[in-house]
């Protein structure tokens, strides 16, 4: 049996949240065939990178900072599953609570960092085990040590 993983497609430098994944059988010949999807609900994905200077932006517009982006990610980690709060709140407490991988793509290894540290604290603050994965992490091996905990 062959599966795949599909992580939502998305371009990643301006967006933070990407989506969610789905895992489906890859030798099933569409989404609508009998077992071809086996996880609807696989990971939760964000992408925190720095912004690319030399990308061409449409007008004036200003792109949030890496650090920007980590306090939303803290912001929604350690927010209520509240569904008044929105979908996309639900989502984020089922990743800090573990029940949901959270895929992150991210390549510097400051940004690894920070978000290990985030890691820690929701995990202390909420008491649960999130799943935390980097993807891309062009420099992890920099803190393999420290990823492997």
């Amino acid at each position: 049996m062959a599966a795949a993983t599909s992580p939502p497609q998305a371009f990643f430098i301006a967006p933070t949240f990407a989506g969610l994944s789905a895992t489906f059988r890859t030798g099933a010949p569409h989404a609508l065939a009998d077992g071809a999807v086996i996880q609807r609900t696989s990971a939760l994905h964000c992408a925190i990178r720095r912004p690319n200077v030399l990308a061409p932006q449409k007008g004036h517009l200003q792109l949030p900072s890496v650090s920007t982006r980590i306090a939303v990610l803290r912001r929604l980690l350690l927010g209520d599953a509240d569904p008044r709060s929105g979908e996309t709140a639900v989502w984020f407490a089922r990743a800090a609570d573990g029940a949901l991988p959270l895929v992150i793509d991210v390549g510097s290894a400051d940004v690894m960092a920070a978000l290990l540290k985030l890691k820690e604290e929701v995990e202390q603050k909420r008491g649960t085990s999130m799943r935390l994965v980097f993807s891309g992490a062009a420099e992890a091996h920099l803190l393999a040590k420290e990823i492997g905990r």
